[in-house]
């Protein structure tokens, strides 16, 4: 091998005296230089763990309250219809049943304004879990029953600031007139109707049916069970979801 080649050689290995002292001319100032790195690396452990305290609140939450947020063990969704009598019967054969219907409609006041409300219709088995706190005394059956002709129904107070009324008033929605029995603090299956346009109306079925509105498109039920580990016979999870899609008529 040639001088020049062998010269050529050397130069290109790496110096590592060089690297050590360009290290040090670097540290000559301190560590000023790095106080930014170690603040980016400190927001990042922050975030990272913030992320995971969060998600993991989320999942303990969810595992804790799931029953309370979708108001049952295991619900049932039906876009524009109510479930048929079959339909009926089979959920009925796997336990309790309640059932839930929401809509938007409008709330008018005599002769003032009107409102867009969320209407939710229950039955006598709601709610599943949790409760429903009002500011009045009386169990919830007994404010949404028929009471000297006209059903009763709790709403959210937005809706009394809305429309400037006070309990024992009346309102109409739809083709009948009901009487304000209080006003709603706690709903405890909220998070599982969505997005919401409007305060909150709660009534009975029966209710419901006085108003005239139930027409196709213009519903949305739903039908829960309490304890999703009484159904005999069913997977979990998304084996469980799957069979009910096949064996529900």
């Amino acid at each position: 091998m040639s001088a020049f080649a062998r010269s050529e050689s050397r130069g290109c290995r790496p110096n590592r005296f060089l690297l050590f002292k360009l290290a040090l001319r670097e540290l000559r100032g301190g560590i000023r230089g790095f106080y930014v790195f170690i603040a980016c690396v400190a927001i990042g452990v922050m975030a990272i763990a913030g992320v995971g305290s969060i998600a993991q609140g989320l999942t303990e939450g969810l595992a804790r309250e799931g029953r309370v947020i979708i108001g049952g063990g295991v619900a049932f969704s039906l876009i524009h219809r109510e479930a048929t009598p079959d339909e009926l019967r089979y959920l009925a054969s796997r336990g309790d049943v309640s059932a839930v219907a929401t809509l938007r409609a409008m709330a008018r006041s005599a002769g003032g304004p009107s409102a867009l409300v969320e209407i939710k219709a229950v039955d006598a088995a709601y709610p599943l879990y949790g409760a429903i706190v009002t500011d009045a005394r009386e169990d919830l059956g007994r404010l949404l029953a028929l009471h000297d002709g006209f059903f009763g129904v709790v709403a959210d107070p937005t809706l009394f600031t809305r429309l400037g009324l006070q309990p024992g008033m009346r309102i109409n929605v739809g083709n009948a007139t009901f009487e304000l029995r209080a006003a709603l603090k706690t709903e405890p299956d909220k998070l599982a109707a969505g997005l919401s346009f409007g305060p909150r109306l709660l009534m009975s079925e029966q209710a419901l049916r006085t108003t005239g509105l139930l027409a196709p498109g213009s519903l949305r039920s739903f039908h829960r069970i309490p304890d999703a580990g009484r159904i005999d016979g069913f997977a979990r999870g998304r084996d469980r979801r799957r069979q009910f899609r096949e064996t529900l008529p």
